[in-house]
């Protein structure tokens, strides 16, 4: 039969046993499992936030120059364009003055930053090749 040690009664036990240190690392562990889930998540929704709120930034900016152009009163330009070019009338004269402010305002290609004859600007030859609607 095993023997069964006796300590003295004034022995005290220092440090832990190598099942109590398992436990305890196992407890942190699903610990920090159960957080890193959790944060994980939290740090994807934020990006979502984050892009969706610059969307609607880009989308205010975009509304506030389409606005400010179709309320820009270009009659006098138009006057003086037709005037100057008898072959259009004032109400085309308009719209081209219109159709410059737009592509300046809000660019599809980087030509468009130039207006209606960026040709001589980027020595490309590429006449505007929009179809025009009245």
């Amino acid at each position: 039969m095993l023997k069964h040690q006796s300590y003295p009664q004034n022995f005290v036990r220092s440090g832990f046993t190598l099942i109590e240190l398992l436990v305890a690392l196992m407890i942190t562990a699903i610990l920090v499992a159960l957080i890193g889930g959790a944060l994980g998540s939290l740090l994807g929704n934020t990006e979502v936030v984050a892009t969706q709120a610059t969307i609607i930034q880009i989308d205010d900016i975009i509304q506030a120059r389409y606005d400010a152009i179709k309320s820009a009163n270009v009659s006098v330009e138009a006057k003086k364009l037709s005037v100057l070019n008898s072959s259009i009338s004032e109400k085309e004269a308009e719209f081209l003055i219109r159709k410059i402010l737009y592509r300046q305002a809000l660019p599809q290609r980087p030509e468009d930053l130039f207006g209606l004859n960026y040709s001589r600007y980027t020595g490309s030859g590429v006449n505007d090749d929009a179809p025009y609607t009245a």
